[in-house]
């Protein structure tokens, strides 16, 4: 298993940051093209999830601190961002209206479709957790 830590701050660039690390480091690991497909939907969801605690969290407030750990192993890859801003609960969350043609609102079900679990929680020290977990082969 190999495991990455790294802190960003809840600024644009740092999404790019953490979606490069995280498929930089599956490409180390995995089959590039047997595990693209898996590989590209972390990526996303991983992005989706980083943005909204920036525009979500931290109400786009620059500079506040996310963490994000990476454990992959061969059959999975796990990431857990961390951060301290204001706590989501998703069961609020509707679906979002496709007939609409809304610009944003789409991000938790993007998230929702790319992994193979999803969960948000509190870690003991009150920060916020989003725990994105993306097996190999779906």
């Amino acid at each position: 298993m190999v495991e990455v830590q790294q802190k960003f701050t809840s600024d644009a660039e740092s999404v790019r940051e953490i979606r490069t690390l995280i498929g930089d480091r599956l490409h180390q690991l995995w089959n590039r093209a047997a595990d693209e497909t898996a590989i590209c939907q972390l990526q996303l969801a991983v992005s989706e999830a980083a943005t909204n605690i920036i525009l979500h969290g931290y109400h786009s407030e620059p500079g506040r601190q996310i963490e994000m750990i990476l454990d992959i192993d061969d059959e999975r890859a796990d990431v857990l961002l961390r951060h301290s801003g204001c706590d989501f609960q998703p069961d609020l969350v509707p679906l979002p209206d496709f007939d609409a043609r809304a610009e944003s609102g789409y991000g938790l079900y993007l998230i929702r479709k790319s992994v193979d679990e999803l969960q948000y929680s509190h870690h003991q020290d009150g920060r916020c957790q989003i725990r994105l977990l993306k097996n190999r082969k779906s």
